[in-house]
């Protein structure tokens, strides 16, 4: 199979939402309002993207990530025929990704021996998968304020035990969020995203070590998605896709990085996306099933 054929037969149907000319976000200045709701009644998006910005603070993560991350999947999604329920439980599973993510904040703090939510933040920016990157981030944020002996005797000891304790801090927060995800009463689908959002698709991610197909889709989706999000919002959208590139086939679906290829020049997409009210443009994307009268 070429381009997104593939991808197509695993979702099966056809999609529902914006078109192939991209989705317009609303201005910086537009009210946040229910847009197509009948007065009365409840927008769930509304809820969880509040939600979502209390998730990225404990993520370390500026404020709007978990949105962006999401506007990215959804985009993605238009190039892939996912059933209706499917792209239900990609709306929130990319939101609540990190559902999970304070679970392991207190392990991860005594570990470093820092501040668990600049750790977060850094291993977004890493490619942990890879043995030099994963020692420069170990001396880089060990023990802060210390002498250089001492942060580089303790980056060398984690290093000694990384493996398992990565899987260990991979495998408590992936699978708090999924359960979380269920107990909310979302799709099953959405929980199962959460739990292999860092799986690879070589292979070597976490944390059951997943290989191509069998990393569930959606979870593929939001892997890409949020990755893409850190690198645009810390440098900017070359610097995003370079990083696609250079982990298709590593990190990453091969096919899912041709979807993104597929809006990389919609500089209205990817300006409105670091400067629109997201909450709103959330609700041009919200699954109908979930508005509550």
């Amino acid at each position: 199979m070429t381009s997104t054929a593939r991808l197509r037969a695993q979702g099966g149907h056809s999609v529902r939402g914006t078109s192939g000319s991209g989705l317009v976000l609303p201005a910086a200045n537009a009210p946040l309002v229910a847009l197509g709701a009948e007065e009365g009644s409840v927008r769930l998006s509304e809820v969880v993207g509040a939600l979502s910005h209390a998730l990225d603070l404990t993520e370390g993560q500026p404020l709007g990530h978990a949105v962006r991350t999401t506007m990215i999947g959804m985009r993605i999604a238009e190039y892939i025929d996912l059933s209706e329920d499917e792209r239900s439980a990609l709306f929130y599973a990319l939101l609540l990704k990190d559902l999970g993510c304070s679970s392991n904040a207190a392990r991860l703090s005594s570990l470093f021996g820092a501040d668990d939510r600049e750790l977060k933040h850094a291993y977004k920016l890493t490619d942990w998968s890879t043995l030099s990157d994963t020692a420069k981030y170990a001396m880089r944020h060990s023990l802060p304020g210390r002498s250089k002996v001492a942060r580089a005797w303790h980056a060398l000891m984690l290093g000694v035990r990384a493996g398992d304790t990565t899987r260990e801090l991979m495998a408590t927060r992936c699978e708090r969020g999924a359960d979380i995800a269920g107990m909310l009463g979302l799709p099953r689908a959405t929980s199962e995203a959460i739990r292999a959002l860092d799986e690879h698709w070589d292979g070597d991610g976490m944390p059951l070590g997943l290989k191509g197909d069998a990393i569930p889709l959606l979870g593929r989706i939001a892997g890409i998605s949020q990755t893409v999000e850190v690198f645009a919002a810390n440098y900017d959208v070359r610097a995003a896709y370079e990083m696609a590139h250079a982990r298709a086939g590593r990190w990453f679906d091969p096919e899912l990085v041709e979807c993104l290829d597929a809006f990389r020049d919609d500089h209205q997409f990817w300006g409105g996306l670091r400067s629109a009210n997201t909450l709103e443009a959330l609700q041009l994307l919200e699954p109908a099933d979930r508005v509550v009268h």
